[in-house]
């Protein structure tokens, strides 16, 4: 394994573009334990973790940004993300561990690798039931199909910053970029992620104005360290109800729907974007029903409750 610590993005850039058969690594918490399983064998390893810029938060009049390498346990500290996003810091605090939150990071969380029952075991494991579409295998175990992967997108982040309007800047060899949070996502569970080989996400800005009234709801096994069975942010904002979910398909579902509707629609709505099948430790048929019982408990609460 080759393993390179740029001292800067351009130098990471330009290292990515020289070498085709690369990964970024800024907490590792994830990329390390698939290296170990065997599902990710790219030989050059790019640390980021040099990268001061990458570890910045910055408040302007108009917006908050916030450091892709900007680690969960700093986010969580951060006073003026304690006051002006709770639910972000909320979300950060529901990650994993304490001890994992230190060394995780903001962009690590959006770009998680998609999980499976089938797919996040040992290569001894996979050996022996077969290997699946996501990694050198022909069907998808969990379905036993061939037409796609239906690995489960997991990230806690990526729902609350969906609701809250956030963008993530993007640098690659032909420039910078800016992109909604959710259009990072593909729908594929095989290549689950939207960037370009060598892109490298360097912060995330979200505008003032993206205020409390948000609604964060997580559902997993353990109230610590498990990974999500279901996350559900739900934002009213400029007449308008958005919500979005994680743990219900290759890709996050996202609902925008008018103020006025009820809270049976906009259940209606996040479940036509989820493929929730049986592949996490919590049942198909729990999590549909977990999404409406969160849902129905916001109804009353500061989303709904403000249209009273």
């Amino acid at each position: 394994m080759r393993y390179s610590q740029p001292a800067s993005i351009d130098e990471a850039i330009a290292m990515a573009r020289a070498d085709g058969e690369h990964a970024f690594i800024a907490g590792g918490t994830d990329l390390m334990v698939r290296r170990a399983q065997g599902t990710l064998r790219t030989p050059h390893l790019i640390d980021l973790g040099r990268i001061a810029a990458l570890r910045a938060i910055a408040a302007a009049p108009s917006s908050v940004t916030i450091g892709a390498g900007v680690t969960l346990a700093s986010l969580i500290a951060h006073r003026e993300i304690a006051e002006r996003f709770p639910a972000l810091a909320e979300a950060a605090r529901t990650i994993a561990s304490p001890l994992v939150r230190t060394t995780a990071t903001v962009a690590g969380n959006l770009l998680c690798e998609n999980r499976c029952v089938y797919f996040d075991q040992t290569e001894f494991w996979r050996n022996a039931v077969g290997y699946c579409l996501k990694c050198d295998g022909e069907i998808c175990i969990a379905t036993g199909g061939t037409k796609g992967c239906s690995s489960v997108f997991i990230s806690d982040l990526a729902p609350v910053l969906i609701c809250l309007g956030a963008r993530a800047e993007i640098v690659d060899a032909r420039g910078t970029t800016t992109a909604a949070i959710e259009t990072l996502y593909s729908g594929d569970g095989v290549a689950p992620r939207t960037l370009a080989a060598g892109a490298i996400i360097t912060r995330i800005v979200i505008p003032v104005g993206a205020d409390r009234t948000l609604y964060y709801r997580k559902l997993r096994p353990r109230a610590s360290v498990d990974f999500t069975n279901l996350t559900l942010a739900i934002r009213r904002v400029d007449g308008m109800i958005v919500a979005a979910a994680s743990g219900v398909g290759p890709a996050p579902s996202v609902a925008r729907l008018p103020a006025t509707s009820s809270p049976d629609e906009l259940v209606s709505a996040l479940l036509a974007g989820t493929k929730i099948i049986d592949n996490l430790p919590f049942k198909r048929g729990y999590r549909r029903e977990m999404m409406r019982a969160m849902v129905m408990e916001e109804a009353e609460g500061i989303v709904f409750g403000a249209l009273a």
